[in-house]
């Protein structure tokens, strides 16, 4: 049933403050909590199924995909974007590394990974799951696991459903294992630990650095 006044979240000031003026990708965009930036809404033809009708049940007609491809595997040349931005998409990333590899494939140098990613209870069924550690993301990289080979019997939603939980401690201990194994070099250079946005999230924003190349 479509609701007979539309669900709007407000933009995020946070997103304008570091974001306005550039131009970049935004992860499964959603029409219902739009953030006003200049950007191209990257989307799986299959993601975009499982959400359209939650989106027209808020009041909205989808948004529309600008590229279609999965989050890991986006067709855009290398440092060719300003920043990556994603809500609510990190959870169903079976590969969270490997994900934020092509991200970093992606942004320029000096250019920013945005991200809102779910408070552990934002969905009920994570609510008494453990906390997915450090280990379990680098042997899901190390796997290689994609969303046709990672396991789903303790997934909630199954296929494309929540694979991960986090914190914002957690999600920063990824990227510092990252930096740390030479596979990129982000900074932190925002946090909020409940997201000013919807408040069912938490925000990091990480600044792209770049080695130089011979």
């Amino acid at each position: 049933m479509t609701s007979s006044t539309p669900v709007v979240f407000p933009e995020h000031w946070l997103a304008h403050e570091l974001l306005d003026g550039l131009t970049g990708l935004e992860i499964g965009a959603a029409a219902y909590n739009a953030f006003g930036l200049n950007t191209r809404n990257v989307a799986s033809r299959e993601g975009a199924d499982f959400y359209v009708e939650e989106q027209r049940a808020m009041g909205v007609e989808p948004a529309a995909v600008d590229i279609w491809a999965l989050a890991d595997r986006i067709p855009v040349p290398d440092r060719s974007e300003d920043f990556v931005l994603s809500s609510h998409v990190a959870e169903h990333l079976p590969n969270l590394i490997g994900a934020f590899l092509e991200w970093d494939r992606i942004v320029r140098d000096g250019g920013y990974v945005f991200m809102i990613v779910p408070l552990q209870g934002a969905l009920p069924q994570d609510g008494d799951r453990e906390l997915t550690s450090l280990e379990h993301f680098v042997e899901d990289y190390r796997q290689g696991w994609t969303l046709d080979t990672h396991p789903t019997h303790d997934v909630p939603g199954g296929r494309m459903g929540h694979y991960h939980t986090f914190t914002p401690d957690s999600l920063t201990d990824v990227v510092d294992w990252m930096r740390a194994c030479g596979l990129s070099d982000w900074q932190l250079v925002a946090r909020e630990d409940v997201d000013s946005k919807v408040g069912n999230g938490f925000t990091l924003v990480f600044r792209v650095r770049h080695r130089a190349t011979a």
